[in-house]
């Protein structure tokens, strides 16, 4: 290769088996990882908002900057999940102070995930739905408490806590 001015393009110089020179100049190739790469503002604005928005809300904020990924396409999540883990740019928590996670209250309680979905759809527990479509429980002293009442007081949960019916006697 020889110098080139140019960082775009390559020179380079061929001597043929008869002594003859010839010179060419090319497009420098591209990696194909650098020349796909997500534009710079948009690398940016993820550093900037990326530890504090959802990646949903996040992808409608580059698109309506007019950013568009390095292949030239609107951000969807998957866009912005990649420019995260690639510049290893944190998510905002999932939960808030005040919540837990499914699997959370099911171990706090010792009970199944089961019986805690089963109190979320029967609107005995209070829970939203967070990034990633996850189940944030909203968690305090009186939700424990009423937990804990509603598996005292149940015969599938705590079998202890059965009521036993008075045997008759045959007469």
């Amino acid at each position: 290769m020889l110098p080139e001015p140019e960082q775009a393009k390559v020179r380079i110089g061929i001597r043929w088996h008869t002594g003859a020179t010839d010179e060419l100049s090319v497009a420098r190739a591209i990696h194909p990882g650098t020349g796909k790469r997500s534009p710079s503002p948009a690398v940016e604005m993820v550093r900037q908002l990326g530890p504090v928005m959802p990646t949903a809300e996040l992808a409608g904020q580059l698109n309506a900057a007019g950013l568009v990924t390095g292949h030239g396409r609107p951000f969807d999540v998957k866009a912005v999940q990649w420019i995260r883990h690639t510049y290893h740019i944190s998510a905002p928590p999932p939960y808030a102070a005040s919540e837990i996670s499914v699997a959370e209250a099911a171990r706090r309680l010792g009970c199944s995930a089961g019986v805690i979905y089963y109190w979320i759809e029967s609107a005995q527990l209070d829970a939203r739905r967070g990034p990633g479509n996850r189940l944030c429980i909203t968690w305090n002293d009186q939700a424990e408490a009423a937990c804990r009442r509603r598996i005292a007081q149940s015969g599938h949960l705590n079998p202890a806590g059965r009521r036993t019916r008075p045997h008759r006697a045959a007469g």
